[in-house]
């Protein structure tokens, strides 16, 4: 059990845990846009991007990257005296 602790808190896991997550928070709004480019026009005739599903879903997964990631440094904190 320790053996899978420390392999899943070293540092290699958790920083490509939270760059993940942040790539994901950060290109979500232009990917779920592009996927489908739905937009709907307001009282003044503008054009108005509508949020899609897509979009919530890549952002929260991405946030649950980064949670994971903060999660996995406390553990990493708390075990490293007991090598």
């Amino acid at each position: 059990m320790l053996d899978f602790l420390f392999w899943v808190s070293a540092k290699s896991v958790v920083v490509t845990c939270a760059i993940i997550g942040a790539l994901l928070v950060m290109l979500a709004p232009k990917l779920g846009f592009s996927f489908w480019p739905v937009a709907r026009e307001n009282n003044t005739g503008a054009k108005v991007k509508k949020n899609s599903g897509t979009e919530k879903i890549l952002v929260m997964i991405g946030y649950s990257f980064v949670g994971l990631s903060v999660l996995l440094f406390i553990v990493a904190g708390f075990i490293v005296d007991l090598r």
